[in-house]
């Protein structure tokens, strides 16, 4: 609506519900995508705000500097732009500024817009950084997660450590790793009680109790900035773990020192007597919903909520849950309520809230213990911020807490700064919007206090997506007669059908079927002696607020071993269609394919004319009939008499013939001059039984004894 603000969703005309959204609406431009698939042609919306005199349109690039190209300004009263057609298969990333013409405040919007957006075949490397007292408990839940990451196209590495570690002992670990060159994403997951980082000396919460070092993940995902512990003296904090002093193990950054590289998540039981079940249960509990919610086995709402307990700060805190999920869902699906009654009963895909805090509470909600450990929390990716749990190391900590509830799989202190989900609307992996938030400086992202700061640290998997689609089941591989048969139940989700990979022995997976729209696929006469592997995904056209992108589930893989194949054949290149092949270029296959001959006998196949079937003409130099040789024809004198001796080559018979009838003698040898036979020369001569080789041919005349000899040779 114009002329004021739009209500979302479900939001109640209550006042407390509305002055939550006017404090965050004057920090946020929430915007979505109007595109119609067929024709391109697409249309940035977004919330009218009486309270601005323009909107600031620009084009967001990233290489080979982050930097925003002015594309139009619209007036106060506009709520959309209408862009060019967008092509298929490019990303667009805008950002719209406003500024309040009552209180000087900006508010900003940016979302990456696409129509087509191609698949994602290989997503990155993954690093699991894994507690060793969790492996051996948790053995199967952590391979299966591992083969979980690689089947939605991750490379993955696993590396224990210790909890006597030293922070320093697991990074060089973990930068070795890096320092193998890839040019994709890497994240990583700090799986249990991995040592923890401590930095900085600000108090991002503004309690001087807490101005110190805080927990500082950012530190493992920082790989070539100075990290020091010289210069920060600072004992003043109430907690012992905050202090900071020079040499005691926590750096002296409060700011990351350079942008990070790695995408860093974490999962971290430890010290959360709160919950019945240890960290090693809780983690198994983790581990459970994350496998559930890959596979597509419980579907989520596509929509959000948010709270804001904090609507009378200037900062807008709730702009992390509008900036957000606004691009990911349109305005329609995005509402503020109590979020602690609403996500007992209620499940949306993302949350928002935030209010006053403690280490295990924040107001509005409650404390771990009556919110996440006797609510069953019906959302996957939430947003919390309030005083103190940012600093994420405590027992019961109200931010790693979530993690044990319901279906949370992942939560983040927003709000100091802003933090960025909005790629993750067109695919993109909640790591790359973690690295996206730590690294995000300066006047166009307007992150607030505790920009690029050493506590940003993201709870939960990085490699985890929006929108899951549920893979193929029960697929089956057997062998029938020298064919590879799959067979496999369909998937809901696969609108668009299946991509059919194949790998075989040792070799790179190449792609064998695209958009397969039936349930089963015969790979036809597979040679014997190797490994046949096989990976399916569903695949189909995801929509959001932000445009529409190819989306796959994980893969779904099987393999098998063919150790023979009796109906396996040679076939050879028939390239001039004689029915004679080629000898140069061959085939196995199980069936003689079009162009193919199941013989090597022909000696030009670029001539139907010479082939073993044609007729030979002799005294030509050229080899019709394919024998080795050009048919030649002997003329012998004899006295008076004139003697023709063919074919030589020969197959079969010899001729010898002569202009004047006489009594002739004709005597064969072998190669060494043994006799072989002798007889009446009668006009033809069988030599069909004789073995192929050279032999020499005499013939006498019988009265004036005048001979003539000829070497003769016979092939079969």
């Amino acid at each position: 609506m114009k002329n004021g603000y739009l209500l979302f969703g479900l939001l109640l005309w209550a006042s407390g519900f509305y002055a939550q959204v006017q404090t965050d609406l004057i920090e946020s431009v929430p915007i979505r995508l109007e595109l119609d698939e067929r024709s391109g042609e697409a249309k940035l919306r977004w919330t009218s705000d009486t309270a601005v005199s323009s909107y600031n349109i620009s084009l967001l690039t990233r290489e080979p500097t982050t930097r925003l190209t002015p594309v139009e300004t619209v007036g106060a009263l506009s709520d959309s732009f209408e862009l060019q057609p967008l092509p298929v298969g490019r990303l667009f990333e805008y950002h719209i500024r406003k500024r309040n013409v009552n209180n000087g405040r900006e508010g900003i919007g940016i979302i990456t817009i696409s129509r087509a957006l191609r698949r994602v075949e290989e997503r990155g490397r993954f690093l699991l950084v894994l507690d060793d007292t969790l492996a051996m408990p948790l053995a199967m839940e952590v391979a299966r997660l591992t083969e979980d990451i690689r089947l939605d196209g991750w490379t993955v590495d696993t590396l224990h450590s210790q909890r006597s570690q030293s922070v320093v002992a697991v990074k060089e670990r973990i930068t070795n790793w890096h320092e193998e060159t890839y040019p994709g994403s890497q994240a990583v997951l700090l799986l249990g009680r991995v040592p923890v980082p401590y930095s900085g000396n600000t108090a991002y919460d503004a309690h001087n109790d807490h101005q110190g070092a805080w927990s500082a993940d950012s530190y493992y995902a920082e790989m070539d900035g100075t990290w020091t512990d010289v210069s920060v003296n600072n004992t003043t904090p109430r907690r012992e773990v905050n202090k900071n002093v020079p040499g005691d193990g926590k750096f002296d950054q409060s700011l990351i020192p350079g942008d990070v590289e790695l995408e860093v998540g974490r999962v971290d039981f430890f010290n959360m007597p709160a919950f019945e079940e240890d960290e090693i249960e809780l983690t198994r509990k983790y581990l459970n919903k994350n496998h559930a919610f890959r596979i597509g086995e419980k579907d989520y709402p596509r929509r959000a909520m948010i709270e804001n307990n904090f609507r009378n700060f200037d900062e807008g805190f709730g702009q992390n849950g509008l900036r957000n999920f606004v691009p990911m869902f349109g305005a329609e699906a995005v509402s503020y309520g109590q979020y602690d009654t609403t996500l007992d009963t209620a499940a949306y895909l993302c949350s928002y809230a935030c209010g006053g805090g403690s280490y295990t509470s924040m107001s509005g909600l409650g404390n771990t213990q009556n919110l996440w450990v006797a609510k069953d929390i019906k959302t996957v990716f939430t947003l919390n911020f309030g005083s103190y749990f940012g600093d994420w190391d405590s027992q019961n900590n109200f931010l790693r807490g979530a993690l044990g509830s319901g279906d949370v799989l992942a939560n983040a202190w927003a709000g100091r700064p802003v933090w960025y989900l909005y790629p993750m609307a067109l695919g993109q992996h909640l790591g790359y919007c973690t690295k996206l938030t730590q690294n995000a400086r300066g006047s166009i992202y307007s992150t607030g206090f505790g920009g690029h700061s050493t506590h940003i640290a993201l709870m939960g998997d990085p490699t985890l997506r929006l929108h899951p689609v549920k893979p193929i089941r029960d697929l089956s591989v057997q062998i029938d007669s020298g064919d590879i048969r799959l067979d496999w139940l369909p998937s809901p989700d696969a609108d668009l059908g299946y991509l059919l990979y194949r790998k075989i022995d040792d070799g790179e997976w190449e792609l064998l079927e695209e958009e397969l729209r039936d349930t089963f696929y015969v790979d036809a006469c597979q040679m014997p002696n190797r490994n046949y592997e096989y990976q399916l995904k569903s695949l189909r056209l995801e929509k959001s607020a932000s445009g529409t992108y190819y989306n796959t589930s994980q893969g779904v893989q099987t393999g098998i071993f063919m150790a023979e194949n009796p109906f396996l054949a040679t076939y050879f290149l028939d390239q001039d269609r004689d029915g004679f092949g080629t000898p140069d270029i061959s085939i196995q296959a199980c069936e003689r394919l079009e162009g193919y001959s199941d013989n090597m006998l022909d000696c030009d196949d670029e001539d139907p004319n010479i082939n073993p079937d044609a007729e030979e003409i002799p005294n030509n130099d050229i080899d019709e009939d394919c024998n080795g040789t050009d048919l030649m024809t002997a003329t012998h004198e004899l006295g008076d008499k004139i003697l023709q001796i063919f074919p030589n080559p020969t197959r079969d018979y010899l001729f010898v013939q002569t202009n004047v009838p006489t009594n002739l003698q004709w005597t064969l040898y072998d190669a060494r001059g043994q006799q072989l036979k002798s007889s009446v020369v009668d006009g033809r001569i069988d030599l069909s039984s004789w073995p192929a080789g050279i032999y020499w041919f005499e013939v006498v005349a019988v009265k004036s004894r005048q001979r003539i000899v000829e070497k003769i040779i016979v092939w079969k």
